[in-house]
């Protein structure tokens, strides 16, 4: 599982790295940003690929499928459980994220909104949204984790 947990750890790490690089010409704005975008969409996939590796999983490494298999084998997992209850709450960040990979891989444009809970953003500039989605992911990766040692 550890060459997973450093594949996970390397796209945070390329979209923290991404949003962090200094912008020379306006129109590479958006294109670090989208950039990191998929990183953290490539590190979702990861943390789900861990899920899968960690509780013996014999499905696909997405939500539905890992919900499914744990569920046959009687597995609770606390992670499993937060991203299902973030799948089923339309103002997510889980979902907000989606969205927005969605939005970019079909080059469509749209007003860049982020809603989560109560806290609603519109902006020209996907970074701070983007650094939201960073700090969830990582939080929710994290906790995995801790909860994984104890597996």
């Amino acid at each position: 599982m550890s060459s997973q947990v450093s594949l996970t750890n390397q796209r945070l790490d390329a979209a923290r790295r991404f949003l962090n690089m200094e912008v020379e010409e306006t129109w590479m704005e958006m294109a670090y940003e989208n950039a990191a975008l998929f990183h953290l969409q490539s590190a979702l996939v990861g943390l789900l690929q861990e899920i899968k590796q960690l509780y013996s999983l014999n499905c696909f490494a997405e939500l539905d499928a890992l919900l499914v298999a744990a569920k046959k084998q009687s597995l609770s997992s606390p992670v499993l459980t937060e991203l299902a209850e973030l799948t089923d709450e339309s103002t997510s960040w889980l979902n907000s994220m989606n969205s927005a990979y969605s939005v970019n891989l079909s080059c469509q444009t749209s007003t860049l909104t982020h809603r989560s809970s109560n806290l609603i953003s519109i902006s020209n500039s996907n970074k701070e949204i983007n650094l939201s989605y960073l700090r969830a992911l990582s939080d929710i990766i994290v906790r995995f984790r801790e909860e994984s040692v104890e597996y």
